[in-house]
């Protein structure tokens, strides 16, 4: 095996165990809430509240799913007490979605952990260290991207 392979075999696993971390918080900082969420409630938590109200088909692109597959998540945040749809005043053809307040509560505490985790991942790291990471992270990110036109 080249050393190129077996470091990108690493960084693979390395990369899946801090994913499974972050699913793992998911579960366990909602209490009660995570036996009832399923992966794509959740990753609908987070993406409402970045930017609400969302157009049901902004979520559906999110998700990778159709957007009658998102009325079937979107019905079940609905019953949870999660999210609530609304017709857009502009275009009352056009259903929005966004949180409740407990929507909101229950989003907060993902990101909390979330961001938690990262401090902890990082506290093991000296000021220089974390720079450099996120220096080889920016570069990881911007592979496959298209380049900027310089202006």
């Amino acid at each position: 095996m080249k050393a190129i392979d077996r470091r990108a075999a690493e960084f693979r696993a390395l990369q899946e165990g801090i994913i499974a971390r972050l699913r793992n918080l998911d579960l366990t900082a909602l209490g009660d809430l995570s036996m009832a969420l399923t992966v794509q409630e959740f990753r609908s938590l987070e993406f409402l509240a970045s930017a609400e109200p969302r157009k049901t088909k902004e979520l559906a692109k999110y998700l990778g799913l159709a957007v009658n597959s998102v009325t079937d998540v979107v019905d079940a945040l609905e019953q949870k007490g999660l999210a609530r749809r609304r017709r857009d005043e502009a275009d009352r053809r056009v259903v929005r979605v966004e949180l409740t307040a407990a929507g909101r509560d229950a989003a907060e505490t993902v990101a909390r952990g979330h961001l938690d985790i990262y401090r902890t991942y990082l506290s093991a790291l000296t000021a220089e260290e974390q720079e450099t990471l996120l220096a080889l992270y920016r570069k990881i990110a911007r592979v496959g991207q298209p380049e900027k036109a310089p202006p």
